[in-house]
């Protein structure tokens, strides 16, 4: 028994080790404008939509399908809030030392907006919005666990496909229904529903809590075998449980239908932009996208019946117990490899206004995010080994 749960273990630690690769490899691709935007470069980036879902997922497994301490909830809860707003402070003290180029005013009510959630004076910090997003998750906590808990499914049910519909309806809808406006000129008939999700508590954030409830309730009806309490019970799971090929067959055509659509999206939406990241590499909308949930749920079930070797189970447990440490200083490196590397990757090895053959960029960007993560995940085991300092990272 011992064994089977250090197993399921590992393949979380997987999961998460695929998400922040996935979250390192979009925002690589954003420090260096000139990775080429092309469909072979979307086709590969592409799998980074899934890279928060796949995470809330993680959380979503280990939280929901735990016993629910009041002590260590309000203890993490209270040290996540303190943590982000030191890291932001750390964040916005390094910014306006080291990278303040355009001499951008930091004044104290900006300060204090941004420690409250608002936008950052430095662009390089906006990716610390997933620690907001995640704090306003964890605090709910004792709410989605009883929902979770809940003996009567039916209440847990309802809640749930009716989030699903208000959240994911509109942007699918709009999204599939916007090529129809471009062929038949109807003249946006793709907006009628694009007020659905006001219908839903916590609007904006409740995809994320989508996410989180399908990993738990995944994971319970999948690996630990309670399918009887899972909302989804009868024809999908018994349609999706143990069948591999129909899994794989959801996330090859969820794939697909991404690729697809980003490259409309890049050629009737966004044709000018040249400088929008979400343009050519993702699809707009990402998470509230139903075939990014497909996507993600595939990756995600896929990643948990996989048995792996030590070598990767070790690798994945050594990054996957350090993904929030991890995450906040890749910010850090992302500021290194845009000086270091920027506008101008490997220029010396190739002559001015060449570019390299896809394989070799693909592999150059790889070899990047493999040395920032591997560095990354040194720094943060050895900050953990230093007493007080240690603390400054959030588990």
């Amino acid at each position: 028994m011992a064994s089977e749960h250090k197993k399921r273990i590992v393949c979380l630690d997987v999961i998460k080790t695929w998400s922040i690769f996935f979250v390192l490899l979009i925002h690589m691709v954003g420090v260096m404008p000139s990775f080429p935007k092309t469909w072979w470069a979307a086709a590969f980036t592409i799998f980074t939509v899934s890279s928060v879902p796949l995470f809330l997922m993680v959380n979503g497994a280990l939280l929901l399908n735990r016993p629910f301490s009041f002590q260590k909830w309000r203890n993490r809860l209270i040290s996540l809030i303190v943590l982000t707003c030191i890291w932001k402070v750390i964040g916005l003290a390094f910014c306006h030392f080291f990278w303040d180029f355009d001499d951008v005013a930091v004044t104290p009510r900006i300060v204090i907006e941004y420690l409250f959630g608002g936008d950052p004076p430095y662009w390089q910090l906006k990716y610390l919005w997933f620690m907001n997003m995640y704090i306003g998750l964890y605090a709910f906590l004792p709410l989605w666990k009883h929902l979770f808990d809940c003996k009567d499914a039916r209440y847990l049910k309802l809640g749930f496909v009716i989030t699903l519909i208000c959240t994911f309806g509109s942007p699918t809808f709009s999204m599939v229904l916007k090529p129809l406006d471009t062929i038949l000129g109807t003249g946006g008939f793709s907006t009628v529903l694009a007020h659905l999700p006001v219908f839903v508590p916590m609007s904006e954030n409740a995809v994320y809590v989508v996410y989180f409830f399908v990993g738990g309730l995944l994971y319970r009806s999948f690996i630990l075998g309670n399918s009887a309490a899972m909302p989804t019970k009868g024809r999908i799971a018994s349609l999706l449980h143990g069948n591999t090929k129909t899994i794989l067959a959801l996330g090859a055509i969820s794939y697909a239908i991404l690729l697809l659509l980003n490259r409309y999206q890049v050629a009737y939406l966004h044709p000018n932009q040249a400088a929008d990241l979400g343009s050519f590499f993702t699809v707009t909308p990402n998470y509230t996208n139903v075939f990014t949930l497909f996507l993600s749920s595939s990756l995600y079930l896929i990643l948990l019946n996989v048995q792996y070797p030590h070598s990767i189970a070790a690798i994945s447990e050594t990054i996957g117990k350090r993904t929030f440490g991890i995450y906040i200083l890749h910010i850090f490196s992302l500021f290194i490899v845009q000086i270091t590397v920027g506008d101008h990757p490997i220029s010396p090895f190739i002559p001015n206004g060449s570019e390299l053959p896809p394989l070799l960029t693909m592999v150059f960007l790889l070899a990047i995010i493999a040395i920032c993560l591997a560095v990354t995940t040194i720094v943060v085991a050895a900050i953990e080994r230093i007493p007080l300092i240690n603390r400054l990272l959030p588990k």
